[in-house]
């Protein structure tokens, strides 16, 4: 798929391997990723995103709180997907219709309701296509 130019969201793991020193092939993947997207593409996350990396680079990586958040102001700058009722509602109907865990299913009504072409993750299928988001797992 040739993204140049397109919108792509990008999962909290990819976010939490950019910065997970214990897995440096995953950290190398995801910081590559992340730069080549950066250039080519318009990034999206979503607030559910900046606040799963504050918990997941606190809790399970050991990161001081304090520069979590500095990480986390950093994802600002990056489009925004707002999770608003509308992105809950569409997310139970992904979630139904796909099996999907409800909190995938979120990252993809947020993805969607931003018109992203691509969702960057390693937690779903590669190459499925769901809310008109195909599914990327780039550590394949």
């Amino acid at each position: 798929m040739t993204l140049g130019g397109k919108k792509v969201f990008v999962d909290t793991n990819i976010w939490v391997y950019s910065v997970d020193s214990a897995d440096n092939k995953k950290m190398d993947v995801a910081l590559d990723i992340l730069a080549e997207l950066d250039e080519s593409c318009t990034i999206v996350t979503s607030t559910q995103v900046m606040g799963e990396f504050y918990n997941a680079a606190t809790r399970y990586l050991g990161i001081d709180p304090f520069i979590a958040n500095d990480f986390v102001k950093d994802l600002e700058r990056f489009e925004q997907s707002m999770i608003a009722p509308y992105t809950v509602r569409e997310a139970i109907e992904i979630s139904r219709l796909n099996r999907l865990s409800y909190y995938d299913s979120l990252h993809l009504a947020a993805a969607a309701q931003k018109k992203c072409a691509a969702f960057y993750t390693e937690d779903m299928n590669h190459g499925q296509i769901i809310a008109g988001v195909e599914i990327i797992n780039p550590f394949l």
